[in-house]
């Protein structure tokens, strides 16, 4: 079983990194139903976060962006959406 766990995580991280052969997309999808309950986007979101953290943010956003953002995000935040009290 330990076996099998660990080529799952070996595709599913070469999932989040390139792309898989249909061999592989098949294993993939056998190993993840014997494999009950797996996480199986947590190499993809490790992957984003990686990317986003190599993001250059040296340069400022835009000023008129950042208003029109800032605008939205107030009018959002006092609209009465459902569940919102």
């Amino acid at each position: 079983m330990l076996r099998s766990r660990q080529r799952l995580d070996q595709l599913l991280l070469a999932r989040a990194t390139a792309s898989l052969s249909a061999d592989d997309s098949a294993e993939l999808a056998r190993l993840l139903a014997a494999h009950g309950g797996v996480d199986e986007e947590v190499y993809e979101r490790a992957a984003a976060a990686v990317c986003l953290a190599a993001l250059d943010t040296s340069e400022a956003m835009p000023s008129r962006l950042r208003s029109k953002l800032e605008r939205q995000a107030a009018e959002f935040l006092s609209s009465e959406a459902p569940g919102r009290r």
